[in-house]
Formats: structure tokens, sequence, C-alpha cells
């Protein structure tokens, strides 16, 4: 433990990140992951590194009230690697988590001075491919530089890091066939707050519904969500306009303007303290994510959210998600995200009866307690660090 450590501080740990945070997935896992380590008595800061081409740098101290420390560092990247490096000597912090392969090869200088641990959410290069799925086709020459990048950065990040905190079971699997010894490897699942996100009823319900111009007697599925190429709403947007079962109508939260079109329902993007309501309307949600290893060992953060919130799920065959349906019966899995295996799944949450929706619903919230509670990052994370910081195993 760094001699700077604070009276009642276990140890002082930095957190990293290559951008500034938000409100999206990425950004919700480094603040869980920090309010976590502050809730087990660490003293946690983090470091938001925003590189630009810029003669001139800047350091915006944020505070929210947290009890974490949040500094924005605006810089050039060369000032940024020293910068990260003097504060990681200056301030003599015990561990450092780097946010994804970026965060921790920002890093990797700063491992002279703290043990490292690589927060690894995603696969940055199969994401990458996705971008350019056409295998019969040669890839622009900068597309296979920055391919090229990101697979000297993973091999690099994993190599050097002293522990890899893993957001599935797959990418647990995934990076044992990569050499992986297991004893680097730990699980923290994407939480979420489960006093947040939690079931809810009454009158409100049917009034956003009734603003929305969705009927009370409409089974209405749900995507809520980011959109990116491995989210597969395209899917589920096409498979929407081709049902025409009048008792089906479909929500879409977080893209484009709010707009309606039949029984489909735009209701544009929303902040995140509305997204419960928006939850609310719907009687079950949607993971249309299709089949690539982006997404295998990839675990939307919305997953944790629909089965916190205690409605059935229809999901693709696609990494934990279909598993954890599949063993606490809490939904539908669908081979695939072609439209017409979706509608196979609407179909099939349609016919079932009230009441095995609603079972299903409870067995969901059941997921989200057991699999998705913040106390499974804090004990995952405070035994990595107390191992990192004291040499025991």
């Amino acid at each position: 433990m760094a001699s700077g450590t604070a009276p009642g501080v276990k140890a002082n740990v930095l957190c990293v990140t290559t951008y500034e945070l938000g409100d999206e997935s990425a950004s919700t896992r480094v603040l869980n992951v920090a309010g976590a380590l502050r809730e087990q008595g660490y003293g946690v800061t983090v470091h938001q590194h925003v590189c630009r081409r810029t003669p001139t740098s800047r350091v915006d101290l944020v505070n929210t009230g947290d009890g974490i420390t949040r500094r924005v560092i605006v810089s050039s990247r060369p000032a940024s690697f020293f910068r990260h490096l003097v504060w990681v000597a200056r301030e003599k912090y015990d561990v450092v988590i780097g946010n994804n392969m970026n965060g921790a090869l920002f890093s990797l200088l700063g491992r002279l001075k703290a043990p490292l641990v690589l927060d690894l959410h995603g696969d940055m290069v199969a994401e990458l491919d996705m971008d350019f799925p056409d295998s019969t086709r040669r890839p622009p020459f900068r597309f296979q530089v920055r391919r090229s990048f990101y697979e000297l950065t993973e091999f690099v990040t994993r190599k050097f890091s002293d522990r890899i905190s893993c957001v599935s079971r797959k990418m647990i699997s995934v990076l044992r066939e990569r050499g992986v010894p297991d004893n680097r490897l730990l699980y923290v699942p994407n939480c979420v707050d489960l006093d947040f996100f939690r079931p809810q009823y009454g009158s409100n319900v049917g009034e956003l519904r009734s603003r929305m111009g969705i009927g009370r007697d409409k089974l209405v599925l749900g995507y809520l969500g980011r959109v990116h190429p491995w989210q597969g709403v395209e899917k589920f947007i096409e498979a929407a306009r081709a049902v025409s079962d009048p008792g089906l109508a479909f929500l879409v939260v977080g893209t484009g303007e709010s707009s309606t079109e039949g029984n489909l329902h735009f209701a544009g993007e929303a902040p995140m303290s509305r997204m419960p309501e928006y939850y609310s309307v719907c009687d079950a949600f949607v993971l249309p994510r299709p089949s690539h290893p982006a997404t295998e060992v990839a675990a939307p953060t919305k997953f944790a959210e629909y089965a916190a919130m205690g409605k059935p799920i229809i999901a693709t065959e696609v990494g934990d998600a279909a598993d954890l349906i599949r063993q606490y019966n809490c939904g539908v899995v669908v081979n695939d995200n072609s439209p017409a295996e979706l509608i196979r799944g609407f179909h099939h949450m349609r016919r079932l009866a009230a009441d095995e929706r609603s079972a299903m619903g409870k067995e969901a919230r059941r997921l989200a307690e057991t699999e998705f509670t913040l106390d499974i990052a804090k004990e995952n994370l405070s035994r990595c660090i107390d191992e990192l910081t004291t040499g025991s195993t």
C-alpha cells in the first residue's frame, strides 16, 4: 500500500478513461466501478483524458459530491501520457484501473509505479470488423492499419495488465482460450441500481401510454438503448413493421425523433432519469443482437436493466443473455435476429397467458437480484485490489 494513503482508506485507486464521462453504458460502468470501490472504503479518483491537438492544456475538477475525485484532462496525446505518469507517481496510487483497452494502453507507463487492472467490456477488434462485414472485398488500407493497431493494443494490454476484469462469462472463456490464466481473470458484470430500475405500476404508466398513442389493450414490446451495429435495432424495427397483429405494439427509445408508424412508436432519446418510465410502458423487452464475436463476449447494460424491471425478455441466441434467460426461464430465446425469427419470438410472447408472462417477469427480477447486484462488483473488485496491494492470492 502506498505511503500516501490517508488514514481509514484501504487503498488509493485511479480509474482512467480516454473520454469524458456521459450517460451511455460505458460511462455507467466506469462510475459503477468507482462507486462500488468508494463504498468499500477505497479512495477513488477518475481521470478522463480527452486528447486533442491543442497548444494548451487544461484540467477541470468535477465536483459531484459523491466523494470521488474526478478530473477532465484536455491536452495532446503525448502530454496526456506524461501527465498520467506524473500523477500516478506524485499521488502514489496503489492500483490503476484502465477502462477498456484504450484506458489500459494509456496507463501502461503508470504500471511502473502501480499494478494495472484492465477493465474489459468489449472486443474492439471484433467491433471494428462489424464496420466492414463484407469478407469478399479487401478492406481499405486505413481500415487495415486501424485494425492492426487494435490487435497490437489488445495483445499488449492483455499481456501486461496484472488483472483483467471481464464483463461476461463468455469473455472469460475466450481469454482462457487466448492463454490468460485463471488467476488473472475476474468477473465483474454490468451491474445496475436495483432500487432505481425496478418494476413500476400505477396510473402514470397508463397516462404515458395514452400520451404516446398506445392503447391499454396492446401488448407492448420494447427496445430501449443506444444504436450501434452490434445492437441489431434495425432488425427489430424491420420485424415490427412487418407485423400486422393489432394486439401488438412496439416501442423504440434511443434513436431518431418522436413519431408513430402504425403500431410502431419512436420516443426519441430520453435522459437516464426517465428510462424507468419508458421501461414500465412495455410488457416485454427485446434484445435483437446479431451473432458475432463482438456480441458473444459483450454484456449489454440494457439486459441487466431489462431484467431489473421485472418483465420477460425476447433475445437472440447470443452471449450470456441467452444462457441466463434459459437458466431463469424469464423469456424467449430465438435462433437469430432475422425479422422472421424475431417475429416468431413476438408471436410466442403474444400467445403466452398473462400469468405466464407475469411469472417470467418475476424470474427476470430474480435474475437481476442474483446476477447484476452491485454487491458482486464490490466483492470481486475488493478481493482483486487487496491481492494486488498486499501480494496475497
